[in-house]
């Protein structure tokens, strides 16, 4: 067993955890999907980010992201 602290750092840690897959609305674009809720995604909403299930079109929509490279 893991000391309190250590527990909720590791637990911490994993809810600040992202994959980058192949976006949700369109697969050249990409999406971040959580590591500790797999269900859940990060997507724009009323100019906010947000981690939601994502259960329709318009979800998918707000979830995909366009990733580029910052210009030097």
């Amino acid at each position: 067993m893991l000391p309190g602290a250590l527990q909720r750092d590791l637990a911490c840690a994993a809810d600040a955890t992202f994959r980058q897959v192949p976006g949700l609305a369109d697969t050249s674009w990409t999406s971040f999907q959580s590591s500790n809720y797999p269900d859940r995604y990060i997507r724009h909403w009323n100019y906010l980010l947000r981690l939601d299930p994502i259960t329709d079109a318009q979800g998918r929509g707000d979830a995909t992201f366009r990733a580029t490279v910052p210009s030097p």
